[in-house]
């Protein structure tokens, strides 16, 4: 009997959801920090960040949008910036694009793509770089001749979550993805 209490007690901790802490709490705050330098570094003026919106969708954004949401509709509810940045970029509020606060700050919005979204619960994002990406040293090129709109902003958010930036390179017309440590230096 004690061994099946024993095995029960096993199978229960291994059925716990995994954790959707995507971002840690130090790297939420070095990331706040940097967004509010007088003049940003480019990786932080630049980069796509995706929050959750109600029905499901996914908006992109950047940290002076998210600052100004904050401000306008999330101050009472978080004493601080990282905090609320901690709970967006973790995907654990809904930020109703309805409102007229919010409305205007973002600059894309749409439903994750459920066929991107199978191909990474069951293969990762390296499922996804081996179907959609070129891949060279640090940095990973997507291969956009093969996704609709929708899809490589699915592929965007996937890459994002895993604490990739998105690049998007004007020039030579193709999105790329580096992770973010390799910009930024966490250590204290």
């Amino acid at each position: 009997m004690r061994r099946v209490i024993i095995f029960l007690l096993f199978l229960s901790c291994c059925s716990k959801p995994k954790s959707s802490t995507y971002f840690d709490l130090p790297v939420i705050k070095k990331l706040s920090q940097l967004s509010f330098l007088e003049i940003p570094p480019p990786v932080i003026s630049f980069m796509s960040v995706y929050v959750s919106g109600k029905s499901d969708s996914v908006h992109q954004s950047n940290f002076a949008r998210l600052h100004d949401i904050y401000r306008l509709v999330f101050k009472e509810k978080y004493s601080e910036f990282d905090f609320f940045l901690f709970d967006a970029l973790n995907q654990r509020i809904k930020i109703d694009t309805k409102l007229l606060e919010a409305r205007l700050f973002f600059s894309t919005s749409f439903q994750l793509n459920a066929k991107i979204s199978r191909l990474y619960r069951d293969g990762e994002i390296k499922g996804l770089v081996d179907k959609y990406c070129f891949a060279s040293k640090d940095e990973y090129t997507l291969r956009s001749d093969l996704l609709t709109t929708e899809e490589a902003n699915t592929v965007s958010y996937y890459f994002f979550i895993n604490q990739y930036v998105k690049l998007n390179d004007d020039y030579n017309a193709n999105t790329s993805f580096k992770k973010l440590d390799l910009f930024i230096n966490f250590s204290k």
